[in-house]
């Protein structure tokens, strides 16, 4: 199965590796620029087979968070302008490109996986725009996953767990093959955390409840 992962050169994706049945696609922004039409079109047409897509490419906010960077106490037009910006970079990222892949790719594509974070909007309150940039694509893709014509299409949401040094990108990055290895044990429109870096588990998560273990 050929798989495109988004960001392919960040730190945790560039760790990715291959195996005998999952052959990664880790393109650079020069190769693949997910918010441009055009770049995304050409690199479908000269790489077909692609099964499965990663979302993985980032694009860090503003924050008007703790310590953030938007003036709160002082929203003049300029603050204002910042927001609508970082909203509009925040969607071409992730969100229109998911549209594109999924639209262009029709039943060939079997998966998407996209690499959550934040998920508690109360304790986890910083960087609030790039976390919520993340949760509006993962509620768009539920939403056309439950349409009928994307019903065999698994839409899944991972949090990958903190990374922060070598170890941790290298293991993340084993812990998501391994995730996609056992895809079949996941269900759609579902969220799931791997927050153990020592471990193969995956967490299934309702809410912001751990609720089962699964082994990877």
């Amino acid at each position: 199965m050929k798989i495109l992962v988004t960001g392919g050169t960040g730190k945790m994706a560039r760790h990715i590796e291959s195996t005998q049945d999952l052959e990664f696609l880790l393109p650079s922004k020069d190769e693949l620029n997910v918010g441009d039409y055009n770049s995304v079109q050409k690199y479908l047409e000269e790489n077909r087979g692609i099964e499965g897509i990663i979302l993985n490419a980032v694009q860090y906010l503003p924050n008007i968070g703790p310590g953030g960077n938007i003036d709160t106490d002082n929203f003049t037009l300029e603050e204002y302008t910042k927001v609508k910006q970082a909203s509009i970079e925040g969607l071409q990222v992730n969100l229109l490109p998911s549209l594109q892949f999924i639209y262009t790719l029709k039943d060939q594509l079997k998966f998407i996986i996209l690499l959550s974070t934040g998920l508690d909007p109360i304790l986890e309150n910083n960087y609030v725009l790039y976390r919520n940039s993340k949760a509006s694509i993962q509620d768009l893709l539920i939403r056309v996953a439950n349409l009928d014509k994307h019903r065999e299409l698994k839409i899944i949401s991972l949090h990958p767990g903190h990374m922060h040094d070598d170890y941790t990108f290298i293991q993340s990055a084993k812990q998501v093959v391994k995730f996609v290895e056992n895809l079949d044990k996941m269900e759609s429109c579902q969220t799931y955390g791997i927050f153990d870096k020592t471990k193969m588990q995956a967490t299934k998560i309702d809410g912001y409840t751990q609720l089962e273990i699964i082994e990877l």
